[in-house]
């Protein structure tokens, strides 16, 4: 399949970039399978940013690279479910075909940016390999195959750099020139502070805050449908934290990327997103606007994550942890995951589970407390 047909719009609704069916992943065990996604479904709509919130083994990351196709096989498998990205079932491509999806049509930044950027090349070398690829891409998109060769860590030859790390490369000076000030300028937008000198430095020479912003720059450069944002800012400190939140807001307003933000932290979802989700034990429990989930949530377990952390009031009062443990994912309980540990759980919530249903206009919520047929009962 080429990349042209991938990129075709064909879905019902051509708002959405990023579409997500009845998504099931399985990690298979000495013992038995665990499941970690359970019949997931959302809807990504382009230039918006969903934070993805709730308890470490929530299946948060599991959903970010079951997107992308970075799980890890064996032991993960993909039990059923369609995953659309701009009408193009990614689930049934082959993996030369989603290889070309990575990085220009969906990217990825990780948790930690030192495990994912390469020590053994400059921060101007990656830049530019990933100005080349894309470039390359435009080509293919244009009918121009075999325009260029293969380059970069992931080829057989250096990717493009800057002064000496150049010579040979086997790219045109005009590309060079090109790519160098695309880089600079790259390094410059996410507000790293002299770029024409970072940009021949190395990973290790950066701190944690500096190599993020690389990391964001980078997904500037390639231009992405969709960029997934995997805990990008919890080893960082509080103001180069926000700083990062901006730029990747920035990054929304200048190039159109939809982002999935997965966090633990509700300050974090608060300050950057335009809707939340909440997911426990591998389903999604709510979902609604930034405003609504904060103002008014419906779930037991939302309600509860909120009264966890400090909203930053001086009489807010004491925060409440939720009763209970997360529960093992090889032994769940039968009826809706959170009834073990939900005071507000009656006879059905042990015996059948909820479905995520739209309660408000853009609110989805799965508790039978608020279900038409037991709309009687309410959260107090």
């Amino acid at each position: 399949m080429r990349e042209e047909e991938i990129s075709v719009l064909d879905q019902k609704n051509s708002e959405d970039v990023l579409n997500i069916r009845n998504l099931a992943v399985i990690y298979k065990t000495f013992n038995r399978d665990v499941l970690a996604l359970s019949n997931v479904n959302l809807d990504v709509p382009r230039s918006t940013i969903i934070a993805i919130v709730g308890e470490s083994g929530c299946g948060k990351s599991t959903l970010g690279y079951s997107i992308i196709g970075l799980l890890q096989k064996p032991p993960a498998e993909i039990d059923h479910g369609e995953i659309f990205f701009q009408g193009k079932d990614i689930l049934k491509l082959e993996e030369s075909e989603i290889v070309e999806l990575r990085g220009t049509g969906i990217s990825m930044i990780f948790q930690e940016p030192m495990s994912s950027l390469d020590p053994v090349y400059t921060v101007g070398q990656q830049l530019n390999e990933a100005i080349d690829i894309r470039e390359k891409r435009k080509k293919r998109r244009a009918g121009y195959h075999g325009a260029f060769e293969s380059s970069g860590p992931s080829g057989s030859h250096a990717p493009p750099g800057l002064g000496e790390r150049m010579v040979g490369s086997g790219v045109s000076m005009g590309r060079r020139k090109k790519f160098s000030d695309e880089a600079i300028d790259a390094l410059r937008r996410v507000h790293i502070s002299d770029p024409e000198r970072v940009i021949d430095k190395y990973p290790h020479e950066l701190s944690g805050g500096m190599a993020q912003r690389v990391m964001i720059a980078e997904a500037l450069v390639e231009k992405p449908a969709v960029m997934i944002a995997d805990e990008p800012t919890s080893a960082l400190d509080v103001t180069t934290q926000a700083q990062v939140l901006f730029l990747m807001r920035e990054l929304r307003e200048e190039i159109g990327t939809s982002i999935l933000f997965i966090t633990h932290d509700l300050a974090v979802a608060a300050q950057i997103a335009d809707q939340v989700i909440v997911m426990y034990a591998g389903e999604i429990v709510e979902q609604a606007s930034v405003g609504e989930m904060f103002h008014s949530s419906l779930h037991p377990y939302t309600e509860g994550l909120l009264k966890s952390f400090s909203h930053g009031y001086k009489d807010e009062g004491k925060m409440e942890a939720i009763s209970g443990d997360v529960p093992n994912l090889k032994y769940l309980p039968e009826g809706c995951k959170f009834h073990p540990r939900c005071k507000y759980a009656f006879d059905r919530c042990s015996n059948e589970l909820p479905k995520l249903e739209e309660v408000r206009p853009g609110h989805k919520v799965a508790c039978f407390l608020r279900s038409s047929s037991t709309s009687s009962r309410s959260v107090s």
